[in-house]
């Protein structure tokens, strides 16, 4: 093994199982990640669409956190954006 890295070898000898979950959760956070509100949409339709891409996602306790950044990156909404950057306190159970 050179520089922590293992040989490609190991990869192909790996059952498809272990290497399907990986790149499937990877591919799941990666549409997550990208997901922003479109100009004519609702924030309660961007929430609605970020809760049912999380749930893909496998994240656990860390669900609504991903879901207020996500929100906080992808509205169209400076009001929005601003209220979710400058109070710790909001959830988005709470609030929205």
């Amino acid at each position: 093994m050179k520089d922590g890295l293992a040989p490609p070898y190991r990869f192909s000898n790996a059952p498809v199982h272990q290497c399907c979950l990986g790149v499937k959760d990877c591919a799941e956070r990666h549409r997550f990640r990208r997901r922003r509100q479109l100009p004519s949409e609702s924030t309660d339709r961007l929430f609605a669409e970020l809760r049912e891409l999380i749930t893909f996602c496998e994240l656990g306790a860390l669900e609504e956190q991903m879901i207020r950044d996500q929100v906080t990156e992808g509205t169209n909404s400076a009001a929005l954006r601003e209220r979710l950057l400058t109070e710790d306190a909001l959830t988005l159970e709470k609030d929205y």
